[in-house]
């Protein structure tokens, strides 16, 4: 059933744009040859294998490329297959048989020549590679298929295995297919002569050269563990990463001019539609993009708000008044509807079914039929109205140039300002899921209010900028403060770290206290350019949540989406780390910190496990590696010296320099940042053990004051034995001239 409707999503194959589907090319700059890929693996340490036609075999960390370590002579040049056992080998499949890879710890790799040595007779091109991590593998060759089990080593005759894309080939007439993969959401990509075919819950796409790729002859595809999509084809080699963020520029997929996105709405429909600072109205619905200018009826071509009627209608708020946007086009706004001012900054519809519209000189309350206008006369901190938003209990929550006010009711007396944000510049409003207020200001960074006292957030505490424009919330709990170097991004499992007046004591009590500074110091992870983000700076407001989920946020440069990533749980974050189908594994699903080198002063040492300094070693540096390709540029690390130091430090290359270590025995911990919020679990790499020189040692002065102590106690007693013997040989003496005498 399930190939049945795989089968027919295949057939109903559309073309996809360029805009929601980028590939980027590991060629030419990279470093990976224009040549032909044959076949794409991942080891365990989560290194990408590349097998080239006329190259041999690339390994990629993301930032660097490279051949294998020692093995690169015993390597063919034409590789037609790859694949791993899962632990410490990698089989390569050239033009004479099968080699194999020993890959160490360290990501550094050797020739295997016990494997080589049982798969010697195999001489003929390998045709492919099918391994079972753990148990056995299966080589076909154009002389025959080969079974070799990992187990006993055992290497026996047996016959060809069905490709696991065989299926496919009677059920898409027309299209040879080379290779398929399986990502974490249980979408197929399948590699044809025609170009990749994606089948997903949404339908089916064929990407070719007017999406990106190098061509369509496309031969290979592989699904890494984060969630990244590569592509190899007859051209080179490509990858895609699916869940980042989907662009409308200005000029480039939106009409020219626009400026920045002020406001976005969703429409029944489920079209989009941008309020612009120069290009008036767009809409965004199926592809297909409408513009709406003055010259259509629109007071002005600046849009600062937008909101949706009952009636499906939307009205619009612009810097020269108010219009409303019909099915049919523009029409204006009631005649007895009268705004205080003529530029109209923020618009709300409450619950009890009336309209509050701010402006620059006031707070318009609209019923329908009835009007009423608050200004500072009637206890707003300004009458310049920049957010408005409806709390619990029906409360409006109206930010101003000058600070926050709640409106209860009609009634004058029933606006209250809140003290704690008294001359702020209020630039937006928001309640989570636990009804707790959030209010974002221009120059003050954040503000929330717990359930006793009001916190203030800032740079300090993990907010990409203190100049906050928006906040908004997703479907799991997440929070994005928009500003103007970026998104900072809180999952909701870490508010806890920056509110502890708002954690259970239970909590708390699992987090031990050390950690607590850098829990906080890490809570919050910003979106920004590095993310495929067409620019930094976010308009106040200008944020939604669609009913598929996904995020839009309107920038200077125009919109973008984003699509969170699903977290595990109640109130836990995900990371878009890609994990198997059928069988989840949280810890295959991070990259392996790796000790690439340990070097003592000027000499570099193979020893991974522990290292000693002497008397003469003053020098300690290291090289952490992180394979990684989401966001390689951005792969950071924290360390330290466990039982030396508490406090952790940052290498953004990996690199880490100790002098002038004192005597004693050491671990170094490190932990890793991929981006995007997503931290790897912290790990203990190298043993450090610093000797005492002999005469520091605190044994040898114990030593030496208890040689010194039983000398002392010797030479006294000596003479105690001398002086005794003195006095009795004188008393003999005296003794004896008594006698005489």
């Amino acid at each position: 059933m399930k190939h049945t409707f795989f089968i027919i999503g295949m057939l109903a194959v559309f073309t996809a744009t360029a805009q929601e589907y980028p590939f980027v090319s590991w060629s030419g700059q990279r470093g990976v040859p224009r040549d032909i890929i044959t076949d794409i693996v991942q080891d365990h340490r989560g290194f990408i294998w590349v097998a080239t036609a006329e190259h041999g075999v690339l390994r990629l960390d993301g930032k660097e490329i490279a051949r294998p370590d020692d093995a690169t002579r015993s390597l063919p040049q034409s590789v037609f297959a790859l694949a791993t056992d899962g632990s410490n080998h990698l089989f390569v499949g050239g033009n004479r048989g099968v080699t194999v890879i020993r890959l160490g710890s360290t990501g550094s790799d050797s020739v295997a020549s016990e494997w080589n040595a049982i798969l010697k007779d195999i001489r003929s091109p390998v045709r492919s590679l099918n391994a079972r991590p753990g148990k056995d593998l299966y080589i076909e060759t154009s002389e025959g298929c080969y079974r070799l089990r990992f187990r006993d080593s055992t290497l026996t005759s047996t016959t060809p295995q069905k490709a696991p894309h065989a299926f496919l080939a009677s059920m898409l007439p027309g299209y040879e297919i080379r290779d398929m993969a399986r990502d974490c959401r249980g979408r197929y990509w399948v590699a044809t002569d025609r170009g990749l075919l994606l089948k997903d819950d949404e339908g089916s796409a064929l990407f070719g050269p007017p999406q990106g790729l190098h061509v369509k002859d496309v031969r290979s595809v592989f699904v890494d563990r984060e969630a990244n999509i590569w592509i190899g084809s007859s051209s080179g080699l490509q990858m895609h990463t699916p869940g980042r963020v989907t662009n409308f520029t200005d000029g480039v997929s939106l009409p020219d001019g626009i400026g920045a996105v002020h406001c976005l709405l969703e429409t029944g429909d489920r079209g989009i539609l941008l309020g612009t600072a120069a290009g008036g109205i767009i809409r965004i619905l199926d592809g297909v993009i409408a513009q709406y200018l003055r010259k259509d009826g629109l007071p002005s071509n600046t849009v600062n708000c937008l909101l949706q009627l009952p009636t499906g209608d939307v009205l619009v708020g612009t810097d020269s008044g108010m219009a409303i946007l019909h099915e049919t086009g523009l029409v204006e706004t009631p005649p007895e509807l009268r705004m205080p001012g003529t530029r109209v900054t923020a618009m709300l519809a409450s619950s009890d079914q009336k309209f509050w519209i701010g402006s620059d000189a006031g707070l318009l309350q609209w019923n329908g039929e009835t009007m009423r206008v608050f200004n500072r006369l009637d206890g707003l901190p300004s009458a310049r109205i920049t957010a408005l938003h409806e709390g619990p209990f029906g409360k409006v929550w109206v930010g101003t140039r000058s600070g926050l006010a709640q409106v209860l009711s009609t009634r004058t007396a029933d606006v209250q300002v809140l003290p704690e944000l008294r001359g702020r510049h209020i630039r937006d409003i928001h309640f989570d899921t636990k009804d707790r207020l959030w209010v974002a200001t221009a120059t003050a960074g954040l503000f929330v209010r717990g359930k006793k006292d009001m916190l203030r957030l800032t740079e300090r505490d993990g907010l990409a900028s203190n100049a906050v424009s928006f906040i908004a919330e997703d479907n799991y709990g997440g929070l994005y403060f928009g500003g103007n170097r970026g998104i900072s991004v809180l999952p909701r499992g870490n508010v806890q770290y920056l509110m502890q007046v708002d954690s259970s004591i239970s909590a708390w009590r699992r987090i031990p206290f050390a950690q607590l500074p850098f829990l906080r110091a890490t809570a919050m992870h910003t979106l920004s350019t590095g993310q495929g983000f067409a620019a930094t700076e976010f308009p106040p407001g200008a944020a939604i949540r669609d009913h598929a989920g996904r995020m839009w946020f309107g920038s200077i440069r125009g919109v973008s989406s984003y699509n969170p990533p699903q977290p595990l749980g109640m109130g836990r974050w995900v990371p878009p780390i890609c994990r198997d189908v059928k069988k989840p594994s949280r810890d295959r699903s991070h990259p392996s910190i790796l000790l690439r080198e340990v070097c003592i002063n000027d000499t570099c040492t193979d020893a991974r496990k522990g290292v000693e300094l002497g008397k003469g070693d003053h020098v300690l540096r290291m090289r952490v590696l992180l394979p990684s390709f989401r966001n390689p540029g951005q792969v950071s690390f924290l360390y330290r010296l466990q039982g030396m130091e508490y406090t952790w430090h940052r290498s953004d290359d990996g690199r880490i320099l100790y002098t002038g270590l004192q005597p004693g025995s050491y671990m170094l911990a490190v932990q890793a940042d991929i981006g995007e919020g997503v931290w790897t679990r912290r790990r203990e790499l190298l043993e450090v053990t610093v000797t005492t020189p002999l005469y520091e040692s605190p044994w040898f002065w114990s030593a030496l004051l208890l040689i010194l102590f039983v000398l002392s106690t010797l030479l006294l007693r000596a003479r105690y034995q001398r002086r005794l013997r003195q006095e009795q040989q004188i008393l003999m003496e005296l003794q004896t001239r008594l006698q005489n005498n």
